[in-house]
Parts: C-alpha cells; structure tokens; sequence
C-alpha cells in the first residue's frame, strides 16, 4: 500500500507538472508562433514532447539514485530488493529539492532534453529565422523546465510526515 502512494504522489507531482506545460505552450503558441504558422498541433506536439523529457529525466535519476540506494537496502530476497531499491529512489527524487547541487543537475538535464526535443521533432519544419528559431526554443525549454524538482519538499511539514510515514511502515 506504501508503494502505491509513493506512485501516486510521484504521479501527482507530474500531472500538475503536465497541466503547467500545457498553460505554458498555449500562451508561448499566442505570443510568438501564431505569427509563424496557424498549426494548433504544435501546442499539443510540444507539451507531449516537453512531458515526455521530464518522465524521461525523472525516471533517469529515479533509477541513478537507485542503483546508489541499492547496496543499503538489507533484505533477502533479490526482487524485493530491486524494487525497494526503485522506490526508494523515487523517493529520493522526490526530495531532491532538499540537495540543491543534485536539483540544477536534474533541471539542466531536463532542458537539455526539451530543448532537443522542440529542436528536432517539434519545431524543426517551422519556418522562422535561424536566431529567433534559437531563442524561442531556449524560452520554450526553459518555461518548459520541470521546476518542481526545485522545490525543497521535504521542508513541508505535512509532506514530510507522510513520506517518512511511507518510509518507516516500509522498512520495518
């Protein structure tokens, strides 16, 4: 049942996230490429794209802090340790917001991956000038960037009860 609300949370987290994109490319789209182009699929294209960088992000440290967590988790069976080890990353990247060093590493590797993506599948038939081309995708990634991942949660009171609830009932 823990599991299941470590999910949830993390689910939570990225549907909220997912909401914001979408706000965010429509008023990008009013603002800057209506001038361009009248194709209503690039809001669409670009908060799919834009959500499917941050899933990718965010299952790529989930899984680094993992394996990190990996070797600390003291159970005998193998499969209950990989997926303890697995939920406890997504925990741990839920609260990377704690550790600011490992936050800007997770949300410059998320720009990183929008700004790749917009380039190269999203934005890549528009016809705009090369240097306004440019700056519009570096403002897209970065209205764009997970900024979630930022925020110090563990600093929440109430939340920090319930994933140290989570964790403790998980453990023992």
């Amino acid at each position: 049942m823990e599991k299941l609300s470590i999910i949830l949370f993390c689910l939570a987290l990225l549907a909220i996230s997912v909401i914001r994109i979408f706000i965010t490319n429509t008023i990008l789209y009013s603002v800057w490429i209506r001038k361009f182009t009248d194709e209503k699929k690039l809001i669409l294209r670009a908060s799919l794209f834009s959500g499917i960088a941050i899933l990718v992000t965010y299952f790529l440290f989930s899984l680094i802090f993992a394996v990190y967590l990996f070797p600390s988790i003291y159970v005998e069976n193998i499969f209950e340790k990989i997926i303890n080890s697995f939920f406890g990353g997504l925990i741990t990247n839920v609260s990377i917001g704690s550790y600011i060093f490992f936050a800007v590493i997770e949300l410059v590797t998320a720009l990183i991956i929008i700004y790749c993506f917009h380039r190269f599948i999203v934005y890549k038939n528009i016809k705009m000038p090369k240097n306004q081309k440019r700056l519009f995708m570096f403002v897209s990634s970065i209205c764009n960037a997970p900024y979630f991942i930022i925020v110090p949660i563990l600093d929440i009171s109430f939340i920090s009860d319930i994933l140290n609830n989570i964790v403790l009932h998980w453990l023992y």
